[in-house]
């Protein structure tokens, strides 16, 4: 998935499912499939080797007040999982014997989702002592909403042996996964995946 955000690492997940293929000639087809895949996407921030920096230069980080004391904060890494259902359309040109090429569009069913965004706080926790001692840190998780729909455009290779059959396919997310979002900014989120599959042709 893409943030308007840096450092972004790629989450390894699963996918299963099976293709129901009509050849029309020797070279064209179309293929329905339905999946269940695991997807997501990381974004580590290193704040734990930042947390001495922080304690020594809190002034810098955000505010809020809480209490009648002020309270330091920084947003941080950001893990999130994304499991849907797809259900596939795709227009299949064999290239070359088993070899082919395909593309067309996939709408994906959000099945489940959690984002947690870890945020490093600093909380009063000595009034009468030095301002370095006053504060504690810790984290805490936020959340976003997905919408329960998705489109993405799917291109990829696939390769036919013996009736086994090896799948490389990248999705290409069209439209912004995000929903209801508590804030200002609005994320703008697109999903993008990259499979590779093996499966059995009966």
């Amino acid at each position: 998935m893409e943030y308007g955000y840096n450092d972004s690492k790629n989450k390894l997940g699963f996918i299963v499912g099976g293709d129901l293929q009509y050849q029309f000639t020797k070279v064209f087809g179309v293929t329905v499939g339905i999946d269940y895949a695991e997807l997501g996407c990381k974004y580590d921030t290193q704040l734990d080797k930042r947390n001495k920096y922080i304690k020594d230069h809190y002034d810098n980080m955000s505010t809020m007040l809480e209490d009648d004391f002020p309270v330091k904060f920084r947003a941080g890494d950001i893990t999130t999982k994304y499991n849907v259902v797809g259900v596939s359309l795709l227009a299949n040109a064999y290239i070359w014997k088993g070899l082919a090429v395909k593309t067309g569009v996939e709408p994906q069913f959000l099945v489940y989702n959690k984002t947690r965004c870890k945020v490093e706080y600093l909380v009063p926790v000595q009034a009468n002592a030095s301002r370095e001692d006053r504060y504690a840190v810790g984290a805490a998780a936020q959340t976003i909403d997905f919408k329960e729909l998705n489109f993405t455009i799917p291109v990829g290779i696939s390769y036919e042996y013996k009736n086994f059959v090896t799948d490389a396919r990248y999705n290409f997310g069209v439209t912004n996964v995000v929903g209801y979002y508590n804030g200002k900014n609005k994320p703008n989120v697109k999903s993008r995946a990259f499979s590779l599959t093996i499966g059995y042709k009966l």
